[in-house]
């Protein structure tokens, strides 16, 4: 794999995607001819958005923000997409039709988005959708995907993405009431008695902390305070001096990118508040926090994330998870060099599930996509070279991970290059 100069502004990386991926090889030209010429074809139909050329190459749209305060995880899911792709394009494409990834920047914000996924659709001819990376923009997309039928995986972590407003829609996102219990869970452990949230005040961060109230009542614990910040909230002193004056033992932290996590931990020193944190998994974006909030950034904060990504030791990190970080490296040195390789991975991941799906029914048909990943994913997974191998689909969810894709790690420490330490490590 080769490695360009770095991508200064979408126009020029999509330039980049469209001219690695727009054509057949001599080699699959010549066996498409040969199939028409004995009365065969490609099996592959589309549906929904996507063109009904079933020769031509497969669209994949991705909806993420490529600028504004969350890029930073817009350019992992990009990366992660990006390599994919060309892996597969490399290794002959999905039943022999190349891929092609079309780029649309919502900034992360939810009209935005719409305005994307519209031109995706209905302008590109999209024929599956990766993102957007939050609830609220997905929310707010999920009318039109449904009503096109395009198949989808995106990054919610609410609850209220259903099978009824997401039949065509996975997420590659933890949902926030499993990470609030294991947040709970951990502060509990720790010693915690009396407990604070600082959340996200969109509807993730929302549906975290409501799942993490219930929790903390149910463990007889104390709910000592409760404070919301907005993304980007560039000053959350007045926040964390409310949930001070509560005097709780620990704070469960439940943001939406680096650049939050970074603001509060460093606003926390300031404050000279050496409390216990427990965080979500957008708390372990460790290189970017530790860029706003200095090297000791995480002395006092554990935080869940993806079990793939952690170990207790170098020499108990899963093959998978290290040959992933190296084809990473390998790709594009300069952007894994500021990357939070558990975001690549999500996207890296769904790429192949959308391949694994549409050469199993031979089609990008949404409900027929939906359909496998429900009844074959789990299976498919757990054999295959996902990064992320233990996923859980059903009839009555939309998240592919469960509770037992998830640990409990120390963000600031890692034991190999992006695995974190494992805290139940002996």
């Amino acid at each position: 794999m080769k490695c360009g100069p770095p991508l200064t502004s979408l126009e020029s990386r999509s330039m980049m995607i469209k001219k690695k991926t727009r054509l057949f090889s001599t080699s699959v030209a010549v066996a498409v001819l040969a199939l028409v010429a004995s009365g065969c074809s490609s099996t592959v139909t589309g549906a929904g958005g996507g063109s009904d050329d079933s020769t031509g190459p497969i669209k994949i749209g991705g909806v993420f923000p490529l600028t504004g305060g969350a890029a930073a995880n817009g350019d992992w899911a990009t990366l992660g997409a990006e390599l994919a792709v060309e892996e597969i394009n490399e290794d002959g494409g999905i039943d022999g039709r190349q891929v092609e990834l079309v780029l649309g920047d919502d900034e992360l914000v939810p009209t935005k988005s719409v305005t994307e996924m519209t031109r995706l659709i209905n302008q590109e001819k999209v024929d599956i959708v990766l993102g957007p990376l939050a609830s609220d923009p997905v929310l707010a997309t999920l009318p039109m995907i449904q009503s096109n039928q395009v198949p989808n995986i995106m990054g919610a972590g609410s609850e209220k993405v259903t099978p009824d407003i997401a039949p065509y829609s996975f997420s590659w996102t933890i949902n926030a009431s499993t990470q609030a219990m294991q947040m709970v869970n951990a502060a509990i452990d720790q010693g915690a008695t009396r407990i604070a949230i600082l959340n996200d005040a969109g509807t993730q961060g929302r549906t975290a902390a409501a799942a993490m109230e219930e929790r903390i009542e149910e463990s007889g614990a104390t709910l000592a305070g409760v404070q919301e910040m907005t993304i980007d909230n560039t000053d959350v002193t007045p926040q964390l001096l409310s949930l001070r004056k509560s005097e709780p033992d620990a704070v469960l932290l439940f943001p939406v990118n680096a650049t939050d996590t970074g603001r509060v931990l460093q606003q926390l020193a300031e404050l000279n508040w050496d409390v216990p944190v427990v965080g979500s998994y957008g708390t372990t974006f460790s290189d970017a926090v530790k860029k706003i909030a200095g090297e000791d950034a995480y002395k006092n904060t554990s935080a869940v994330t993806f079990a793939s990504f952690s170990a207790c030791s170098a020499d108990t990190v899963l093959e998978t998870t290290e040959t992933f970080v190296e084809k990473v490296n390998e790709f594009d040195a300069k952007r894994a060099s500021t990357a939070a390789f558990d975001g690549v991975a999500q996207t890296y991941d769904a790429v192949y599930i959308m391949k694994a799906a549409i050469e199993a029914t031979g089609s990008t048909d949404a409900q027929k996509i939906a359909d496998w990943i429900i009844e074959d994913g789990a299976e498919w997974a757990g054999s295959s070279n996902l990064v992320n191998q233990t996923i859980e689909p059903s009839t009555q969810s939309r998240f592919l991970y469960g509770p037992d894709a998830l640990a409990l790690v120390d963000p600031g420490t890692q034991v190999a290059p992006s695995i974190f330490q494992r805290a139940d490590c002996s």
